[in-house]
């Protein structure tokens, strides 16, 4: 295992310097944002269930003088998810904090924290990515032939869907409007998540909002950038959305993003995942969803108290638990142009 020494964190020992703390840049990380939390009790296996009942079929007849109605079973669907054990580990020679001002134990773990962070969030895109319920940008069939940005015809195919499916708002009750000029109410609406990219696409779009034209601005959740209200969408930006590099189709123009990699002749795929209320989940053992170790020097194998640990796991899963709650659209991005 490789071990973190004065090579890479310099001790600056004798040397003068202004010292700045230097904030790292790190994604907001959104994806268990909109998902339901149920914690597995230990000791219940690693396979957590989530039932939903079925609707009752409509009764449209009227029921007959003297005659006995039969009655109606109720049945429910399962979906099943999966706990999985996450986590990583640093180990710091002594040297690093003999010899070095800096607090840098303090500052591995803040590291550890972000990377869990990052790492379980791309975790629970991973999952909520692979819903079955998809529009490809323009309405092509499959994502090689995604050629185009995203549009207001898709978001509005993705909201018509899902009514149809009778998906709940988010938000029942409207962001009212004030008497401030400017200012705008929003419908009940959708959440949806995508990356800042994708923004600036939806940011050109007729009728699109943004986020501090809203007439109430407390009701807004953290990251929001703005709304579509035409098609009862609000919208969150994390550039931990996923994409997929590469696996466009090829434009005729080249007004469109190829830069994160992947095969340069096709476009970047970004994703628009639209969320409905209790779509998807997630279910970290209870009691046991975190843990921080930190093992001093002299621990195990180190008898001269050279080495020191410090590390995270995690357990934890996610799981979809309806698929008609879920939409995700993949479009290609404009490119930026001075």
């Amino acid at each position: 295992m490789a071990v973190t020494t004065t090579t890479q964190v310099g001790p600056h020992a004798q040397d003068y310097y202004t010292r700045v703390t230097l904030e790292r840049l790190k994604p907001y990380l959104a994806h268990a944002l909109f998902a339901t939390e149920r914690p597995c009790p230990v000791k219940k296996g690693d396979t957590p269930y989530w039932r939903r009942y079925r609707k009752l079929e409509k009764i449209t007849r009227p029921i007959l003088e003297g005659v006995r109605i039969q009655a109606q079973q109720a049945g429910y669907d399962e979906v099943s998810g999966k706990i999985y054990l996450y986590g990583d580990v640093l180990e710091i020679a002594e040297e690093v904090d003999l010899f070095n001002e800096d607090p840098v134990l303090t500052e591995f773990a803040e590291l550890l924290g972000d990377q869990e962070g990052e790492s379980l969030d791309s975790v629970y895109a991973g999952v909520f990515n692979a819903g079955t319920q998809v529009r490809f940008a323009g309405g092509v069939d499959d994502r090689d032939e995604v050629i185009t940005s995203i549009s207001v015809a898709d978001l509005r195919f993705v909201h018509r869907t899902m009514k149809n499916n009778n998906v709940p708002y988010w938000k029942s009750k409207p962001i009212k409007g004030t008497n401030v000029y400017g200012s705008r109410s929003i419908p009940a609406s959708y959440f949806a998540l995508t990356h800042p990219n994708v923004v600036e696409d939806l940011r050109e779009l007729e009728g699109w909002v943004d986020v501090q034209d809203y007439s109430n601005q407390v009701e807004a959740v953290e990251n929001e950038v703005g709304a579509l209200p035409r098609a009862n969408i609000r919208f969150v930006e994390s550039t931990n959305a996923m994409i997929f590099p590469g696996e466009g189709g090829d434009p005729a123009s080249n007004e469109l993003d190829y830069s994160v990699g992947g095969d340069a002749d096709a476009l970047d795929v970004y994703t628009i995942l639209v969320f409905g209320p209790d779509a998807v989940g997630v279910t970290p053992l209870k009691g046991h969803a975190h843990k921080t170790i930190i093992h001093p020097y002299g621990h195990g194998d180190d008898p001269i108290e050279l080495i020191m640990t410090m590390a995270w796991k995690a357990r934890t899963g996610a799981v979809i638990t309806d698929d008609l709650r879920l939409y995700r659209i993949e479009v290609g991005v404009t490119s930026f142009v001075e």
